[in-house]
Protein backbone atom coordinates (compact mmCIF):
# COMPACT_ATOMS: atom_id res chain seq x y z
CA UNK A 1 0.00 0.00 0.00
CA UNK A 2 1.44 4.00 -0.21
CA UNK A 3 1.64 6.09 1.84
CA UNK A 4 -1.11 7.84 3.04
CA UNK A 5 -1.14 11.23 5.21
CA UNK A 6 -3.43 12.22 7.28
CA UNK A 7 -4.07 16.19 8.41
CA UNK A 8 -6.75 16.37 11.70
CA UNK A 9 -8.70 19.56 12.45
CA UNK A 10 -9.80 19.03 16.12
CA UNK A 11 -11.73 16.17 16.85
CA UNK A 12 -13.84 15.06 19.41
CA UNK A 13 -13.59 13.68 22.75
CA UNK A 14 -15.36 12.19 26.22
CA UNK A 15 -17.15 9.07 26.74
CA UNK A 16 -20.57 9.66 25.03
CA UNK A 17 -21.86 8.23 22.34
CA UNK A 18 -21.34 10.92 19.10
CA UNK A 19 -21.59 11.81 16.15
CA UNK A 20 -18.00 12.00 14.14
CA UNK A 21 -18.15 14.17 10.92
CA UNK A 22 -15.48 15.07 8.09
CA UNK A 23 -14.48 15.01 4.90
CA UNK A 24 -11.69 13.05 2.76
CA UNK A 25 -9.68 15.47 0.34
CA UNK A 26 -7.23 14.54 -2.12
CA UNK A 27 -3.82 15.91 -0.31
CA UNK A 28 -2.48 18.08 -3.30
CA UNK A 29 -5.15 19.58 -5.03
CA UNK A 30 -7.78 19.18 -2.05
CA UNK A 31 -10.55 17.60 -4.32
CA UNK A 32 -13.36 15.60 -2.49
CA UNK A 33 -12.68 11.70 -2.65
CA UNK A 34 -16.07 10.19 -2.83
CA UNK A 35 -16.77 6.63 -2.11
CA UNK A 36 -14.31 6.68 0.67
CA UNK A 37 -15.14 3.83 3.14
CA UNK A 38 -14.61 5.45 6.69
CA UNK A 39 -14.53 2.90 9.40
CA UNK A 40 -14.79 3.38 13.38
CA UNK A 41 -12.54 1.57 14.85
CA UNK A 42 -12.78 0.00 18.69
CA UNK A 43 -9.59 -0.13 21.14
CA UNK A 44 -8.74 -3.86 19.16
CA UNK A 45 -8.87 -2.09 16.24
CA UNK A 46 -12.09 -3.57 14.85
CA UNK A 47 -14.86 -1.91 13.02
CA UNK A 48 -17.39 -0.86 14.78
CA UNK A 49 -19.36 1.11 12.28
CA UNK A 50 -18.91 2.52 8.44
CA UNK A 51 -19.75 5.08 6.01
CA UNK A 52 -19.23 6.17 2.38
CA UNK A 53 -18.14 9.38 1.55
CA UNK A 54 -20.65 11.38 -0.64
CA UNK A 55 -19.56 13.02 -4.03
CA UNK A 56 -18.54 16.36 -1.74
CA UNK A 57 -16.18 13.84 0.44
CA UNK A 58 -18.42 14.31 3.12
CA UNK A 59 -18.88 11.18 5.67
CA UNK A 60 -21.15 10.62 8.84
CA UNK A 61 -20.55 7.65 11.01
CA UNK A 62 -22.49 7.49 14.81
CA UNK A 63 -21.22 5.32 17.66
CA UNK A 64 -23.44 2.32 17.94
CA UNK A 65 -22.57 2.92 22.27
CA UNK A 66 -21.01 5.34 24.67
CA UNK A 67 -16.90 5.77 24.15
CA UNK A 68 -16.45 3.09 21.24
CA UNK A 69 -14.86 5.11 18.87
CA UNK A 70 -11.27 5.33 19.38
CA UNK A 71 -10.01 5.59 15.58
CA UNK A 72 -10.77 5.88 11.98
CA UNK A 73 -9.71 4.32 8.76
CA UNK A 74 -10.23 5.73 5.40
CA UNK A 75 -9.68 3.97 2.60
CA UNK A 76 -10.13 4.03 -1.54
CA UNK A 77 -10.28 1.68 -3.83
CA UNK A 78 -6.62 2.25 -6.06
CA UNK A 79 -5.73 4.60 -3.26
CA UNK A 80 -4.71 3.14 -0.45
CA UNK A 81 -5.42 3.04 3.09
CA UNK A 82 -4.94 5.53 6.44
CA UNK A 83 -6.00 5.00 9.76
CA UNK A 84 -6.06 7.38 12.43
CA UNK A 85 -6.98 8.20 16.47
CA UNK A 86 -9.72 10.12 17.43
CA UNK A 87 -9.33 10.18 21.22
CA UNK A 88 -7.36 13.30 21.62
CA UNK A 89 -9.19 15.95 20.13
CA UNK A 90 -12.04 17.85 20.88
CA UNK A 91 -15.80 17.31 20.25
CA UNK A 92 -17.88 18.50 18.15
CA UNK A 93 -15.02 19.35 15.60
CA UNK A 94 -15.05 17.88 11.97
CA UNK A 95 -11.88 15.98 10.72
CA UNK A 96 -10.00 16.70 7.59
CA UNK A 97 -8.58 12.97 5.80
CA UNK A 98 -6.09 13.70 3.10
CA UNK A 99 -5.30 11.27 0.69
CA UNK A 100 -2.11 11.25 -1.76
CA UNK A 101 -3.28 11.06 -5.16
CA UNK A 102 -0.57 8.09 -6.11
CA UNK A 103 -2.79 5.13 -7.07
CA UNK A 104 -1.60 1.51 -5.71
CA UNK A 105 -2.08 -0.17 -9.25
CA UNK A 106 -3.86 -3.76 -8.95
CA UNK A 107 -1.42 -6.30 -10.29
CA UNK A 108 -2.02 -9.10 -11.73
CA UNK A 109 -2.76 -12.18 -9.88
CA UNK A 110 -1.39 -15.61 -10.85
CA UNK A 111 -4.07 -18.30 -11.20
CA UNK A 112 -3.06 -21.95 -10.30
CA UNK A 113 -6.02 -23.97 -10.46
CA UNK A 114 -6.85 -26.52 -7.64
CA UNK A 115 -8.83 -29.72 -7.85
CA UNK A 116 -10.46 -29.10 -4.55
CA UNK A 117 -13.44 -26.77 -2.92
CA UNK A 118 -12.33 -24.11 -0.30
CA UNK A 119 -15.07 -23.40 2.51
CA UNK A 120 -14.26 -19.54 2.34
CA UNK A 121 -12.25 -17.53 0.47
CA UNK A 122 -9.07 -17.82 2.69
CA UNK A 123 -6.88 -20.07 0.26
CA UNK A 124 -3.39 -18.85 -2.08
CA UNK A 125 -4.29 -16.91 -5.38
CA UNK A 126 -7.74 -16.21 -4.11
CA UNK A 127 -7.33 -14.87 -0.41
CA UNK A 128 -4.77 -13.00 -2.38
CA UNK A 129 -7.55 -11.46 -4.80
CA UNK A 130 -9.65 -10.83 -1.53
CA UNK A 131 -7.10 -9.04 0.11
CA UNK A 132 -6.46 -6.36 -2.67
CA UNK A 133 -10.13 -6.01 -3.58
CA UNK A 134 -10.76 -5.93 0.16
CA UNK A 135 -11.85 -2.01 0.21
CA UNK A 136 -14.20 -2.88 -2.25
CA UNK A 137 -15.81 -5.91 -1.00
CA UNK A 138 -16.13 -3.94 2.39
CA UNK A 139 -17.52 -1.38 1.16
CA UNK A 140 -19.89 -3.27 -1.07
CA UNK A 141 -21.42 -4.61 2.54
CA UNK A 142 -21.90 -1.87 3.77
CA UNK A 143 -25.59 0.00 3.71
CA UNK A 144 -27.10 2.93 5.88
CA UNK A 145 -30.49 1.63 6.87
CA UNK A 146 -31.43 4.17 9.04
CA UNK A 147 -34.18 5.97 6.77
CA UNK A 148 -36.10 4.77 3.82
CA UNK A 149 -35.46 7.12 0.31
CA UNK A 150 -37.51 7.31 -2.79
CA UNK A 151 -36.35 6.22 -5.74
CA UNK A 152 -37.67 6.58 -9.33
CA UNK A 153 -37.26 3.05 -11.03
CA UNK A 154 -38.00 1.56 -14.39
CA UNK A 155 -39.35 -2.10 -14.34
CA UNK A 156 -40.34 -4.67 -17.39
CA UNK A 157 -41.61 -8.00 -18.40
CA UNK A 158 -40.49 -9.48 -22.20
CA UNK A 159 -41.56 -12.55 -23.91
CA UNK A 160 -38.26 -14.38 -25.13
CA UNK A 161 -38.12 -17.29 -28.03
CA UNK A 162 -35.93 -20.31 -26.52
CA UNK A 163 -32.52 -18.72 -28.59
CA UNK A 164 -33.29 -15.25 -25.61
CA UNK A 165 -34.19 -13.12 -28.91
CA UNK A 166 -36.97 -10.35 -27.78
CA UNK A 167 -40.65 -11.20 -29.19
CA UNK A 168 -42.70 -8.90 -27.75
CA UNK A 169 -42.55 -6.46 -24.71
CA UNK A 170 -45.49 -6.88 -22.19
CA UNK A 171 -45.20 -4.86 -19.65
CA UNK A 172 -42.84 -1.55 -18.95
CA UNK A 173 -43.68 0.73 -16.18
CA UNK A 174 -41.57 4.12 -14.68
CA UNK A 175 -42.88 3.93 -10.61
CA UNK A 176 -41.80 6.45 -7.62
CA UNK A 177 -40.71 3.53 -4.67
CA UNK A 178 -40.01 4.19 -0.66
CA UNK A 179 -37.98 1.40 0.73
CA UNK A 180 -34.48 0.91 2.09
CA UNK A 181 -32.83 0.40 -1.11
CA UNK A 182 -34.56 0.37 -4.43
CA UNK A 183 -33.94 -3.26 -5.54
CA UNK A 184 -34.30 -5.80 -3.19
CA UNK A 185 -33.97 -9.80 -2.83
CA UNK A 186 -34.16 -11.86 0.52
CA UNK A 187 -32.31 -12.77 2.96
CA UNK A 188 -28.95 -14.39 2.51
CA UNK A 189 -30.21 -16.81 5.28
CA UNK A 190 -33.49 -17.71 3.68
CA UNK A 191 -32.28 -18.17 0.70
CA UNK A 192 -29.47 -20.62 2.06
CA UNK A 193 -31.89 -22.59 3.91
CA UNK A 194 -35.23 -22.20 1.31
CA UNK A 195 -33.18 -21.49 -2.58
CA UNK A 196 -33.24 -19.01 -4.79
CA UNK A 197 -36.20 -21.37 -7.07
CA UNK A 198 -39.32 -22.03 -4.79
CA UNK A 199 -42.16 -23.69 -6.10
CA UNK A 200 -45.16 -22.33 -4.10
CA UNK A 201 -47.81 -24.06 -6.00
CA UNK A 202 -47.99 -26.11 -9.27
CA UNK A 203 -48.30 -22.69 -11.38
CA UNK A 204 -46.09 -20.13 -9.56
CA UNK A 205 -42.74 -20.54 -8.92
CA UNK A 206 -40.67 -17.99 -7.17
CA UNK A 207 -37.04 -16.54 -8.56
CA UNK A 208 -34.68 -14.86 -6.97
CA UNK A 209 -31.52 -13.32 -7.42
CA UNK A 210 -28.49 -11.79 -5.52
CA UNK A 211 -26.78 -8.99 -5.04
CA UNK A 212 -23.56 -8.64 -3.33
CA UNK A 213 -24.33 -8.93 0.31
CA UNK A 214 -25.57 -12.08 -0.35
CA UNK A 215 -22.48 -13.97 -2.03
CA UNK A 216 -20.18 -12.16 0.90
CA UNK A 217 -22.44 -13.53 3.47
CA UNK A 218 -21.19 -15.77 5.69
CA UNK A 219 -23.99 -18.44 4.95
CA UNK A 220 -23.68 -18.35 1.60
CA UNK A 221 -19.92 -18.64 1.61
CA UNK A 222 -19.89 -21.60 3.95
CA UNK A 223 -22.14 -23.63 1.29
CA UNK A 224 -20.48 -22.68 -2.40
CA UNK A 225 -16.76 -22.54 -3.60
CA UNK A 226 -14.91 -19.51 -5.03
CA UNK A 227 -12.24 -20.07 -7.62
CA UNK A 228 -10.06 -17.82 -10.09
CA UNK A 229 -11.00 -19.16 -13.49
CA UNK A 230 -7.93 -20.13 -15.82
CA UNK A 231 -9.30 -17.47 -18.07
CA UNK A 232 -10.47 -14.09 -17.56
CA UNK A 233 -13.16 -13.35 -20.20
CA UNK A 234 -13.76 -9.94 -19.08
CA UNK A 235 -11.14 -6.89 -19.95
CA UNK A 236 -11.41 -4.52 -16.80
CA UNK A 237 -12.50 -7.03 -14.49
CA UNK A 238 -10.93 -9.71 -12.03
CA UNK A 239 -13.67 -12.48 -12.61
CA UNK A 240 -14.28 -15.09 -9.50
CA UNK A 241 -16.54 -18.05 -9.84
CA UNK A 242 -19.11 -19.72 -6.88
CA UNK A 243 -20.58 -22.68 -7.25
CA UNK A 244 -22.53 -24.61 -4.63
CA UNK A 245 -20.38 -26.71 -2.80
CA UNK A 246 -22.40 -29.91 -3.21
CA UNK A 247 -22.40 -30.77 -7.07
CA UNK A 248 -26.17 -30.92 -8.26
CA UNK A 249 -27.45 -29.26 -5.00
CA UNK A 250 -31.42 -28.07 -6.14
CA UNK A 251 -33.08 -24.91 -6.07
CA UNK A 252 -28.85 -23.15 -6.02
CA UNK A 253 -26.86 -20.69 -7.91
CA UNK A 254 -23.77 -20.66 -9.91
CA UNK A 255 -21.98 -18.14 -11.68
CA UNK A 256 -19.19 -15.14 -12.38
CA UNK A 257 -19.10 -12.35 -9.39
CA UNK A 258 -16.75 -9.68 -11.72
CA UNK A 259 -14.86 -6.86 -9.68
CA UNK A 260 -13.94 -3.81 -11.44
CA UNK A 261 -10.18 -2.89 -11.96
CA UNK A 262 -10.24 0.58 -12.58
CA UNK A 263 -13.01 3.68 -11.67
CA UNK A 264 -14.36 3.44 -14.68
CA UNK A 265 -16.48 0.02 -14.30
CA UNK A 266 -19.17 -1.27 -11.97
CA UNK A 267 -19.52 -4.64 -10.17
CA UNK A 268 -21.44 -7.25 -11.91
CA UNK A 269 -23.18 -10.64 -10.98
CA UNK A 270 -23.92 -12.94 -13.73
CA UNK A 271 -25.26 -16.27 -12.35
CA UNK A 272 -27.63 -19.24 -13.48
CA UNK A 273 -30.02 -21.62 -11.96
CA UNK A 274 -28.99 -25.02 -10.72
CA UNK A 275 -32.03 -26.37 -10.80
CA UNK A 276 -35.91 -26.09 -12.41
CA UNK A 277 -39.33 -27.08 -11.65
CA UNK A 278 -41.21 -29.07 -14.46
CA UNK A 279 -37.88 -31.49 -15.08
CA UNK A 280 -36.01 -28.51 -16.76
CA UNK A 281 -32.43 -29.40 -17.16
CA UNK A 282 -29.98 -26.57 -16.36
CA UNK A 283 -29.69 -24.15 -18.75
CA UNK A 284 -27.21 -21.13 -19.16
CA UNK A 285 -29.65 -19.03 -20.96
CA UNK A 286 -31.72 -18.94 -17.49
CA UNK A 287 -30.52 -16.94 -15.04
CA UNK A 288 -29.85 -13.08 -14.87
CA UNK A 289 -27.33 -10.44 -14.08
CA UNK A 290 -26.96 -7.89 -11.70
CA UNK A 291 -25.01 -4.55 -11.96
CA UNK A 292 -24.10 -2.25 -8.66
CA UNK A 293 -23.65 1.29 -8.59
CA UNK A 294 -22.39 3.81 -5.56
CA UNK A 295 -24.93 5.85 -3.75
CA UNK A 296 -23.68 8.50 -0.81
CA UNK A 297 -25.78 5.73 1.41
CA UNK A 298 -24.09 2.73 -0.01
CA UNK A 299 -23.63 0.06 -2.90
CA UNK A 300 -27.25 -0.61 -4.31
CA UNK A 301 -28.49 -2.87 -7.18
CA UNK A 302 -28.84 -0.44 -9.96
CA UNK A 303 -30.03 -2.74 -12.81
CA UNK A 304 -30.85 -6.64 -13.05
CA UNK A 305 -32.51 -9.01 -15.54
CA UNK A 306 -33.54 -12.43 -14.41
CA UNK A 307 -34.47 -14.90 -17.32
CA UNK A 308 -36.83 -17.55 -16.23
CA UNK A 309 -38.88 -20.18 -18.15
CA UNK A 310 -42.24 -20.60 -19.13
CA UNK A 311 -44.56 -24.00 -17.88
CA UNK A 312 -43.74 -26.54 -20.34
CA UNK A 313 -45.79 -27.66 -23.24
CA UNK A 314 -45.52 -31.19 -23.36
CA UNK A 315 -45.90 -34.19 -20.51
CA UNK A 316 -43.68 -34.43 -17.53
CA UNK A 317 -42.51 -38.07 -18.36
CA UNK A 318 -39.50 -36.83 -19.73
CA UNK A 319 -37.36 -33.60 -19.74
CA UNK A 320 -39.40 -31.26 -21.33
CA UNK A 321 -37.67 -28.02 -23.84
CA UNK A 322 -37.74 -24.87 -22.95
CA UNK A 323 -39.81 -23.32 -25.62
CA UNK A 324 -40.23 -19.85 -24.92
CA UNK A 325 -38.85 -17.68 -21.56
CA UNK A 326 -39.83 -14.47 -20.03
CA UNK A 327 -37.26 -11.68 -18.77
CA UNK A 328 -37.99 -9.45 -15.61
CA UNK A 329 -35.81 -6.79 -15.68
CA UNK A 330 -35.05 -3.26 -13.31
CA UNK A 331 -33.37 -0.11 -13.69
CA UNK A 332 -32.50 2.59 -11.04
CA UNK A 333 -33.38 5.98 -12.89
CA UNK A 334 -32.35 8.06 -10.01
CA UNK A 335 -32.52 8.72 -6.07
CA UNK A 336 -35.01 11.23 -5.33
CA UNK A 337 -33.97 13.35 -2.83
CA UNK A 338 -36.09 15.53 -0.31
CA UNK A 339 -38.10 18.10 -2.02
CA UNK A 340 -37.68 16.15 -5.28
CA UNK A 341 -41.24 15.92 -7.20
Amino acid sequence: MGTLIAALAVAPTGLQAQTIRGTVLQEDSREPVSLALVLLLDETGRAVASRLTDDRGRFEIREPSEGVGRGLRAERIGLGVVTVSIEDHARGAELEVLLPVRPVPIEGIAVEAVDRCPADPRDAALADAWARFRPLLASLQELDRDEPRRFEIEYSEAELTSAGHEVARMLTDTLVTADVVPFGTEDPSALTRDGFVVQESDSTVVYYGPDARVLLSPEFIASHCYRLPEVQDRAGYLEIEFSPRTAGTPRDIGGVFALPLDESQLPLIEFTFTSHPWRYAPDPRLGGVVELAPTDFGWVVSRWELRVPGPPMVALDRIPPIMSMTAYRGRLLRVLTPGTP
